[in-house]
């Protein structure tokens, strides 16, 4: 039996109203408690408890904040696993101009949506109203340059016109296998005098591609927890990092310690020091474990230890 995280067990032995009175308006531990409580309670009975994501973006991630160039290429990699996400080009009044790879915490959050949504036959329907589409993404919805219309409208933009590139090494590096994924080949937009909603994809249609890779590598994850966590494009990245690396933890490597420099190859090399990095990653992972309640993590100064844990949806309640 795995032993609860240390937020679990004190709403075990104590509730969930008592501790939410002896945080004393802390509203970061408060929403803290009651994630973990929800956490504690689900059972994924309902389709719509559980998200997906191809396995290969829980082992590499897109950028956390916008790259200094829209004409850059992305590249992450984890192991022998490479990312490469090359920006795609739209036609602005009148000449073509690249809008660059989708990046942060939005362009997670459509990510996972678009995986979790499609269909049989790829098609992945958003709705008729942004605003509705905006509040399934556990958004507000806000106006303005810097409002959630705004970044979500860019962020599903990129991503739509983006290719994706994996790349597999083999151990002795003497071979490689390649897949392209261009995610979407064919979108429906609202034609709409708002300025806000012009251009705004009605549905998208994933590539074949893709889908079949979907269907072949995809992983659960707990929508709940991606809602929490939805602010925060490095808390994303550490969820769905242990939602697929804790099950997959061996004896031999229970407790073995993950040191900053390489885990910063794979979540944050534009941070100037590991260390930094691993100050971010200590400061989330409280957030991380709260609505992940089997996880078995420990991080001090210098990385992070995992054991074997259980999923973070149990394999029972899988279906898509």
């Amino acid at each position: 039996m795995i032993a609860l995280h240390g937020i679990h067990q004190q709403l075990e032995l104590f509730g969930l109203e008592a501790r939410r009175a002896e945080a004393s308006g802390d509203q970061r531990q408060i929403a803290r408690l009651e994630a973990a409580s929800r956490a504690m309670l689900e059972n994924f009975k309902d389709a719509d408890s559980i998200a997906w994501t191809h396995a290969a973006f829980a082992q590499v991630g897109l950028p956390h904040s916008r790259p200094a160039s829209d004409a850059a290429p992305w590249h992450r990699a984890n192991g022998r696993l490479h990312l490469l996400v090359e920006p795609g080009r739209i036609i602005d009044h009148g000449e073509p101009r690249l809008v660059g790879v989708p990046y942060g915490a939005t362009a997670r959050l459509i990510l996972i949506y678009v995986q979790s949504h499609a269909g049989r036959d790829g098609i992945v329907p958003l709705g008729r109203s942004l605003s509705a589409w905006l509040g399934k993404l556990g958004l507000q919805v806000t106006g303005g340059k810097k409002g959630t219309i705004t970044a979500v409208r860019e962020q599903m933009l990129r991503f739509a016109r983006s290719r994706m590139s994996l790349h597999w090494t083999d151990a002795t590096g003497t071979s490689a296998r390649i897949v392209d994924q261009l995610p979407v080949d064919g979108m429906t937009l609202w034609h709409n005098v708002d300025p806000h909603l012009r251009d705004w994809h009605e549905a998208l249609h994933l590539t074949q591609p893709f889908l079949e890779a979907l269907r072949e590598h995809g992983m659960p994850l707990a929508d709940h927890a991606i809602r929490y966590l939805r602010g925060t494009p490095l808390g994303l990245d550490i969820y769905t990092w242990l939602a697929h690396r804790l099950p997959r933890v061996t004896k031999r490597e229970a407790g073995r310690l993950l040191d900053w420099p390489a885990l910063a190859q794979q979540f944050g090399a534009h941070y100037a020091r590991p260390d930094h990095l691993g100050g971010r990653i200590r400061a989330l992972l409280p957030d991380v474990l709260a609505v992940y309640p089997g996880a078995r993590v420990e991080a001090n100064s210098g990385g992070v230890r995992l054991w074997p844990s259980p999923p973070a949806v149990p394999r029972r309640e899988r279906s898509r």
